[in-house]
Parts: structure tokens; C-alpha cells; sequence
């Protein structure tokens, strides 16, 4: 007679409820604690300039809430008042002059659906700062039902689950200043749903993904041509949906950036005091530069431990290789492009990777969630 362990209800209904408490907890301190960096004020000016035209009144009205809302501990700091380096002087001009300040604005402003997300919040009566912490917040919920869900889905450890809400990485997406949560949450919805929903559901959330953040755009092409090989679209469809993909950041960018080149230059140099007169450089040798400090960082993160997670899912859970090869494409693909390394860049990879690291310590110890219950095989 053979028997095989099954899970005791009262094992996943715990665990179901930790997580349920955990993530409410959770989503309570994050919305109270945001970090409020200091491009808090550029995302809140690109809401008042969703209303106002007058260079002036955005800048009064955004270093206003800056001043009444955020955090007093960090208002000195957005001011630059706190500090004597160049970045400090610069952040110290932009809220001298109005002009200047303007300038800055559209090096944020090509993250469209972000802030439309603020200014939604805003509407709904939240405070112009505030609505950056509520937004992330949110974000946060849908991650993490989107993990239990997709956990639950693998017959992984919800448990293990657990400890993913309380992970560096997760708080940095729901405390961060900027659309790295949302864009996360899109990434993942759409990924979930291309395997257990409906494929045309996912691609259209990898779609206006690119709108949250336009290098979000890699991942869907990559989708797209996995599904195209995989027979589950049609190729002109897929030629079509790429092209659209493509030219999205595209658009973005002539609409509302400076360009690559001076998006690099500031990255990676130096913040210009007028970006809006300024004629950027950026040679091979900066890049070369930028690649190098990027690697360092990367090897002082968290990346090597997710990396070997990375492997072990790979190997052990077969429903999750194909996503877990396409967010390391990304990722990869992503880094070379764009070699600023900071762990909020690659939350996709971190959160995918937990998710399967949940299913495959499952697989590997099944007793994580199991009682001694044991039922007879084909009812020997």
C-alpha cells in the first residue's frame, strides 16, 4: 500500500491568516513611514503642472506641500539646506528659481501613468506628498496578494511566503519615492496572468507598463516574442504589438524627456544646474565608467543570493522557468543599457525569484506545510 503526505486545512488556513495579518500590518506602517527622497518635489510639480502652466505657481505650490506635509526630519534635505555639496547647491537653486526648477521637471514627467496615479490620488482628497506614500503603498497590496496567489497556484510554502513581505527589497518598493512600486505591480500582474489568467490580460498590463516606467518595454518585446515562439500568438499580431512596445518610450521620451544622453549625463556625472540649456556628453569611456561602478554595487547587494535562488528555482519548479528566464533577460538586458544598480531597478526579479524560491523549498521539503497525515494512494 503506498501512501503520500496531503496538506492539513488548518496548516493553510494559519498560514493564509499570518499572511493576511502580516500584509495589513504591513501595509499600515508603509503608508504611515514613506522615504520621501529628494525627488519628492519633481513628481509632486509634474501633478501641479497637470493644472497649472505658470512656472511660478508650480513651484510655489509644490515646495508648499513639500514644506506642510513630508516629514520635517527630511524637508531640509529636499531643500538642500542640510548639506554644502553640489547636489545640495543645485536642490537649493531649483527652489530659488522657479525657471530652474521647471527645467527639472521633465526627467520625471516620462512616467505618465505614475503621475496620473498621484494626481488620481490626489483628487480623491489626499494630500499632493501624501499620495506618493499611498500610492506605493497600494502597490505594495497587490503584490502581495499577487505572491499568495501565485505561491498558492505553485502548491508552495506560504510560510516561506511570510518572510517575502519582510525582505529588504519589498520594503524598498513600498516605501520608495517614485513609480518603482506600481511598476513592479504591473510587471508582475501581467507576467502572472500570460501563465495562470488569460495571456491577453498580461499583455495588456505589460503593455501600459512601459507608461509607468518606458524601460519596461524590454520585458514585454520579450514576452511577446515567447509567446509568438510558443504558438500562442500570431506573428503578424506579435510583429504589430512589438512595434507598438517599441515605439511607446519612443514617444514618451520626444513628448516629455531630454533624451538618452542627457538622462545618462545626469545619471552618471553630474546634475547639471540647467539641463534645459545644457548640451549633454556622454562618451564610451563614461559608459565603460558607469558599467564598472555598477558591477561593484551589484556585488555589495543582495543580487548573489537572489542569483543562486534564481538557479535553484530554476531547477526544481518547471512551471516557473520560463518566467524567471525572462525576468533574467530583463535584468540583464536592463543593467547593460542602464548600468545604475539599485535594487528597487530589479524588484521583478527579486519578487519572481522569491516566488519561486517559496514553491521550491515546498518541493524540496514537503513537511514545511504538511502535518503527519498521511492517505492511501488511489484508495489501496
Amino acid at each position: 500500500m503506498v501512501y503520500f503526505p496531503v496538506a492539513h486545512p488548518y496548516d493553510m488556513k494559519a498560514s493564509g491568516v499570518v499572511y493576511l495579518v502580516l500584509t495589513v500590518v504591513l501595509f499600515i506602517h508603509f503608508l504611515r513611514y514613506n522615504n520621501y527622497t529628494t525627488d519628492t518635489v519633481e513628481f509632486v510639480g509634474n501633478v501641479v503642472a497637470l493644472h497649472v502652466s505658470d512656472p511660478v505657481a508650480i513651484r510655489d505650490l509644490a515646495y508648499r506641500a513639500v514644506t506642510t506635509e513630508a516629514p520635517a526630519m527630511v524637508v531640509p534635505h529636499i531643500l538642500g539646506t542640510d548639506l554644502a555639496t553640489e547636489e545640495a547647491s543645485v536642490r537649493r537653486a531649483k527652489h530659488a528659481d522657479p525657471y530652474r526648477f521647471a527645467q527639472f521637471l521633465p526627467y520625471f514627467s516620462v512616467k505618465p501613468l505614475y503621475i496620473e496615479a498621484l494626481n488620481l490620488v490626489h483628487k480623491a482628497g489626499v494630500g499632493l506628498v501624501r499620495s506618493i506614500a499611498v500610492v506605493s503603498t497600494v502597490s505594495f497590496a497587490g503584490m502581495a496578494a499577487l505572491i499568495y496567489w501565485w505561491v498558492l497556484k505553485l502548491g508552495g510554502s506560504v510560510w516561506a511566503a511570510c518572510l517575502v513581505l519582510l525582505t529588504p527589497e519589498m520594503s524598498a518598493l513600498a516605501q520608495g519615492t517614485g513609480p518603482d512600486g506600481l511598476s513592479v505591480l504591473f510587471l508582475l500582474g501581467g507576467l502572472f496572468c500570460l501563465w495562470d489568467v488569460r495571456p491577453s490580460v498580461g499583455v495588456t498590463l505589460l503593455l501600459s507598463s512601459a507608461w509607468v516606467r518606458p524601460e519596461n518595454a524590454i520585458f514585454c518585446i520579450l514576452a511577446l516574442v515567447y509567446l509568438a515562439a510558443k504558438g500562442e500568438l500570431r506573428v503578424w499580431m506579435a510583429v504589430v504589438l512589438i512595434g507598438i512596445s517599441a515605439l511607446t518610450p519612443m514617444a514618451i521620451n520626444h513628448f516629455g524627456g531630454y533624451g538618452w544622453k542627457a538622462l545618462y549625463s545626469h545619471t552618471f556625472k553630474f546634475t547639471e544646474m540647467d539641463p534645459g540649456m545644457f548640451v549633454p556628453a556622454f562618451t564610451v569611456s563614461d559608459y565603460l565608467h558607469a558599467l564598472r561602478s555598477g558591477v561593484r554595487e551589484a556585488l555589495h547587494s543582495s543580487l548573489i543570493a537572489y542569483l543562486l535562488l534564481w538557479i535553484t528555482s530554476l531547477r526544481l519548479v518547471p512551471r516557473m522557468r520560463w518566467p524567471l528566464l525572462l525576468c533574467g533577460l530583463f535584468s540583464a538586458a536592463k543593467f547593460v543599457i542602464y548600468p545604475n544598480f539599485e535594487p528597487r531597478y530589479y524588484g521583478l526579479l527579486y519578487l519572481v525569484t522569491a516566488i519561486g524560491a517559496c514553491a521550491a523549498l515546498q518541493s524540496k521539503f514537503p513537511l514545511t506545510e504538511l502535518r503527519h497525515n498521511w492517505r492511501p494512494l488511489n484508495g489501496q
